[in-house]
């Protein structure tokens, strides 16, 4: 919804002669209350909630968001207090988009209807940012229209995965691709 709200709240903005108004998302986190979730919810599946949301403000064009729950609980903030301040898993994934702001964003479709999200670049690079919301790793293919891509570049591929313990990390991971008529 945060896409179909940011189209509505920036026309609305530019009806009232400001077309240039800024929309931002300044405090935004999730729910400590540990009645919001049931058994399966560990840490890892917190995160990952934090990090989709993360995902959907930036496709929906807000300038500007914060995830503001810092430090005040335990596997639902950004630092867990309980384990000695230790960063939990959505710092993986919030560190993957780092590259998005000010970037121009790219038209992109997935052939995997349950993994989606965006695709920004900059001058010298394509930066395609996934969710995977299936119980499998997925193997994909990602459409860029109308986007020459360089293919002398190598890809690179980093995913956020779950550990044993929940605290999960980011891994290296196989991408290649080729050139056609619409990537």
């Amino acid at each position: 919804t945060y896409r179909d709200r940011a189209a509505e709240l920036r026309q609305k903005a530019a009806e009232l002669g400001r077309p240039d108004f800024l929309l931002m998302n300044n405090e935004w986190g999730l729910n400590g209350d540990k009645n919001k979730y049931d058994d399966s919810w560990d840490r890892y599946t917190k995160s990952l909630m934090a990090v989709e949301v993360q995902l959907e403000m930036i496709i929906s064009g807000l300038d500007m968001s914060a995830f503001w729950d810092l430090i005040k609980g335990d596997d639902h903030k950004m630092l867990d207090k309980s384990n000695d301040n230790r960063m939990n898993p959505m710092h993986f994934g919030f560190e993957l988009m780092n590259d998005a702001p000010g970037s121009m964003m790219v038209d992109m479709t997935t052939d995997v209807a349950r993994v989606h999200g965006f695709t920004s670049k900059d001058d010298t690079s394509f930066y395609i940012h996934l969710i995977n919301k299936t119980d499998t790793a997925q193997r994909i293919s990602v459409s860029l229209s109308g986007q020459a891509v360089d293919t002398l570049q190598v890809p690179v591929g980093v995913s956020m995965v779950d550990t044993g313990d929940h605290w999960g990390t980011n891994q290296n991971l196989a991408v290649t691709y080729q050139s056609g008529p619409d990537t």
